[in-house]
């Protein structure tokens, strides 16, 4: 992933996954600089795609810019699944790299388009 982007990860959930029995999903993006939460909830912008069965994390041109203070570096990603009955479910961490581009101009209200997706092999 190039730091200045804006793209969605994608995470797939088990065919069995019961969304109605989530109270929350945390996602966490780590590196050596920043950790940044996404939470998918009533009112979030963390989607879920029950037919298919993913949420899809959208990241913006300042997250990744954040993660890295613009120098290429690694960023692990993982997820806490918080259900209803108060039990507690942790993903495998996946790393990545975020790499430079030469330059970053922010565009306002930059958001990731439909077809903007980065596919994460975690599933929940």
């Amino acid at each position: 992933m190039i730091i200045g982007t804006t793209t969605n990860l994608v995470v797939s959930c088990s065919s069995d996954f019961d969304v109605s029995l989530v109270d929350s999903v945390i996602f966490y993006l780590q590196t050596d600089v920043k950790t940044i939460e996404k939470v998918y909830k009533d009112g979030s912008d963390v989607s879920f795609d029950n037919e298919l069965k993913l949420f899809l994390v959208p990241l913006y041109q300042q997250d990744t810019m954040d993660l890295s203070k613009g120098e290429p570096c690694l960023c692990k990603f993982m997820a806490q699944t918080n259900y209803a009955d108060k039990s507690v479910g942790k993903s495998r961490v996946i790393t990545f790299k975020l790499e430079t581009s030469l330059g970053n101009t922010i565009i306002v209200d930059n958001k990731p388009s439909d077809n903007q997706r980065t596919v994460l092999d975690m599933n929940l």
